[in-house]
């Protein structure tokens, strides 16, 4: 009886030991996968929207995108990036493919996700700076920016599937959808932040030129056709080419 009791607690010993190894090997697999960007995962678990719904929260699609991040003073390649819109959080997803994990904001200065470049202007300016992720539409000794936003309203007829920003098959009787807006600014070579919704609020911020820029811009754009999205890159690389 003796020698089946030690058995039974050899046994239960190897069990208990399988588990912790197991995970040891697990995040062995994880670190090395990882390599020196390990400390961008310790984040918390991205948010989870359970339920049904039309368009995404994220910036423009599902889809990781390779890029790199300037994260706590040091920059990171080769990382799997997104945005979630709504909450305006920086999503990481990990070499091993599991649950993606948010990156601090109070970290993050920028972040090049695909071919697009962000900025956290926060970090980089000051706690007076508009908050979340800012799209750098031109990159020059002045930037024009984009902010995209989302957030969930009911569609109970199906009128705006319109509104999502996006591509995606819109469901038929799912009421949930995220609406997409988009808001732009100016940021000057002092580092102010002027918000632009207008073609006129931009020209204004450079009155001194205002007759360079009209002619140049009429022959750009023919009876007002750029959209903001595009007139403030061009009316801004206009400047800086003189």
């Amino acid at each position: 009886m003796r020698k089946g009791l030690l058995l039974l607690l050899f046994s239960a010993c190897l069990l208990f030991l399988s588990f912790p190894l197991s995970a040891q090997d697990d995040f062995a697999v994880f670190q090395r996968g990882a390599g020196g960007s390990s400390l961008l995962f310790r984040g918390h678990q991205a948010f989870a929207y359970d339920l049904l719904y039309n368009g995404t929260y994220w910036w423009t699609a599902p889809e990781f995108q390779p890029g790199r991040v300037a994260y706590n003073s040091k920059a990171y390649r080769d990382v799997s990036l997104n945005i979630d819109a709504v909450r305006q959080e920086l999503v990481i997803r990990t070499p091993a493919g599991m649950n993606g994990k948010v990156l601090d904001s109070r970290y993050v200065d920028s972040c090049v996700i695909g071919n697009t470049k962000f900025l956290n202007l926060r970090t980089l300016y000051g706690p007076d700076a508009p908050g979340g992720y800012w799209q750098v539409l031109y990159d020059g000794k002045r930037k024009f920016l984009k902010q995209v936003t989302k957030h969930l309203e009911q569609d109970l007829d199906g009128s705006k599937r319109g509104q999502t920003g996006s591509s995606l098959e819109y469901k038929e009787k799912v009421i949930n959808v995220f609406i997409y807006k988009s808001f732009y600014g100016c940021l000057l070579e002092t580092g102010q932040f002027v918000p632009v919704r207008r073609k006129r609020q931009l020209n204004q911020l450079f009155k001194s030129q205002k007759r360079d820029i009209r002619h140049y811009m009429n022959r750009r754009e023919a009876g007002g056709s750029l959209d903001l999205e595009h007139y403030g890159p061009e009316l801004l690389q206009f400047l800086e080419s003189r």
